[in-house]
């Protein structure tokens, strides 16, 4: 990357050397046309200029190819660093952030850097160069004019150094403005169902409006500031013309200078005011990719999960060992209160409670989704805490009631569960899901893509790819978190016979309301209040009369028209 960076710097800086030869020829061609007497010299000296302006293009094309390409490389590596990055940050974070304000700060931010990379710092000194040419040849040719120059590019410094600070504060928020928009109007499409149903166009209208018309205001804002630097720049480039081409018209009247000498120094012009104008340019660049410079490294600041660190045993159990659990999302206010449980290995057990009491935190804690505030988890004898998550995660699987499903085939995202699975394994996996009937009788059978989020599918077919994706994965421990809640009773069907399979061996930790899931288990637990008030099988907690035989009355005997004595009996 060094020798691409030093080539394409070579390249500019030669097409920039290339470009002194022409006013100079240029003098005495328009000296031998205006006199009408024309030497022998003046077809070499076109042929020369047009040789000179021919390597010069071909070498500033060389340079510019070579330098968007050093740019995007390192674009691109920012990037995937980012979306790495951000991809082992814990689940903390996540729950503060909106998905698709992450995906705007990472793509605009990684793109706005190039205000800071080859391409600007190349261009800075291309510019810088430009003018010293500039400024030299002025010299060479005539003095005086020289200093017209200098007075004006003390104006420029003036506007360079206000607009620094400037730009830089309204860029940032600028960006962080373009975020915020981005994730409400992506929040706002992806409910577009539930939005139509309550007729809320209208009201989702103004909300965006609203976001759209802050953005707006920032943006003019923004480009208010870089309008007037221009217009300094250019005001100060048509100043030192005039002055330049009236001063030029004196001396040659007095005969100090001849007509090509003006022409020459009037071409000169250019290399010094275009390059004034793109220093701006990319001043405002520098100041806005500093912003984002400022914001990627807030997110390479947060602490990342240690998902390569801790120990790798090379075998582990499935019993799990939970010891005096604390653990709440804020300080005041404690989730759970000191949870002790010992589930043996091959165990089903199912966590029932009302909702708030810390059923899914608990979960969250034994694969470290969250961290306990004290007490710990121990898993096969293994405290989870000195585990690798990568070992930890693969050990665990977790079946969500919200299956998240990638828009892709169906083959790639049962794959999921198993990244080097065959597709004759994927199938099988999809037939012990039963998952396979319904998939060959897609058009483009396994190929057929889900949509955004399974949209495609019902919500018991994705719950079942889901239960596929387990299979090839085969953790030891599974935890089911209201695994069937989302399905009817036909869906249900299917899912509790893949689910009857899935359990069969491992240790199993069931979160759900339904009687069917609570039936598989040989043991419930009751959480109230963050700590476990009583534990037993289906049966023996009824008989009891307890907080289980109250939630049973509260969730079931209406839904089911079944009663406690009922169910106690069949």
């Amino acid at each position: 990357m060094r020798r691409k960076c030093l080539l394409a710097a070579a390249l500019l800086f030669s097409a920039v050397l290339l470009q002194i030869p022409y006013p100079l020829i240029s003098i005495h061609i328009v000296d031998q046309a205006v006199s009408g007497e024309a030497s022998q010299a003046l077809p070499i000296l076109v042929a020369l200029l047009v040789g000179f302006v021919l390597v010069r293009s071909f070498l500033a094309l060389l340079g510019d190819y070579l330098t968007l390409n050093i740019r995007e490389s390192i674009i691109f590596d920012v990037e995937k660093a980012l979306v790495a990055r951000v991809h082992r940050l814990p689940m903390r974070f996540f729950a503060a952030q909106h998905a698709t304000y992450l995906q705007s700060r990472i793509m605009s931010d990684a793109r706005s850097v190039e205000g800071v990379l080859i391409g600007s710092m190349v261009s800075l000194m291309v510019s810088l160069v430009t003018l010293a040419v500039g400024i030299g040849l002025i010299l060479y040719l005539r003095w005086e004019l020289a200093i017209i120059v200098m007075l004006c590019a003390l104006p420029y410094g003036y506007l360079h150094y206000y607009g620094n600070e400037k730009m830089r504060s309204l860029a940032m928020t600028m960006q962080e403005k373009q975020a915020q928009t981005s994730a409400r109007v992506a929040e706002s499409f992806a409910a577009i169902r539930m939005i139509k149903g309550f007729g809320r166009e209208p009201h989702q209208d103004r909300r965006i409006h609203g976001a759209l018309a802050g953005l707006h205001d920032i943006y003019l804002k923004t480009n208010r500031e870089g309008i007037f630097c221009s217009s300094g720049t250019q005001f100060l480039a048509g100043l030192a013309g005039a002055l330049i081409l009236g001063f030029g018209a004196y001396l040659t009247l007095m005969g100090r200078m001849s007509v090509g000498e003006v022409f020459g120094i009037m071409s000169v012009m250019n290399f010094v005011f275009s390059p004034i104008s793109g220093l701006v340019s990319t001043n405002l660049s520098i100041q806005q990719s500093a912003s984002s410079i400022q914001r990627i490294y807030e997110l390479l600041a947060e602490a990342e999960d240690p998902f390569t660190t801790g120990a790798s045993p090379n075998a582990m159990g499935g019993d799990i060992r939970i010891r005096e659990l604390r653990f709440g999302y804020d300080a005041a206010t404690p989730v759970l209160k000191g949870v002790n449980l010992d589930i043996g290995e091959g165990e089903k057990v199912a966590l029932v409670g009302k909702t708030g009491e810390g059923k899914s935190t608990l979960m969250q804690l034994l694969v470290r989704f969250e961290e306990p505030w004290s007490g710990g988890v121990q898993i096969g004898g293994h405290s989870v805490a000195g585990l690798r998550l990568d070992l930890l995660r693969s050990h665990v699987g977790i079946v969500d009631q919200q299956v998240q499903l990638f828009n892709d085939s169906i083959l790639e995202n049962v794959r999921f569960g198993r990244l080097d699975a065959t597709d004759a394994e994927v199938h099988e996996a999809c037939r012990m899901a039963h998952a396979h009937e319904f998939i060959v009788h897609l058009q483009d059978g396994y190929r057929t893509r889900v949509g955004e989020r399974g949209a495609r599918l019902s919500g018991g077919q994705c719950q079942r790819l889901a239960l596929a994706r387990m299979f090839l994965k085969n953790p030891k421990i599974l935890i089911l978190d209201e695994a069937v809640s989302a399905v009817d009773s036909e869906s249900e069907s299917a899912i509790q016979k893949s689910l009857a399979v899935l359990m069969k061996g491992r240790t199993t930790i069931i979160v759900a309301h339904r009687l069917s899931s609570l039936l598989a288990a040989d043991r419930v637990v009751v959480l109230e209040a963050g700590v476990i008030v009583e534990q037993g099988s289906h049966r023996e907690l009824l008989k009891r009369q307890g907080p289980y035989a109250r939630l049973f009355h509260q969730q079931y005997e209406i839904q089911h028209a079944i009663s406690p004595t009922q169910a106690l009996a069949g």
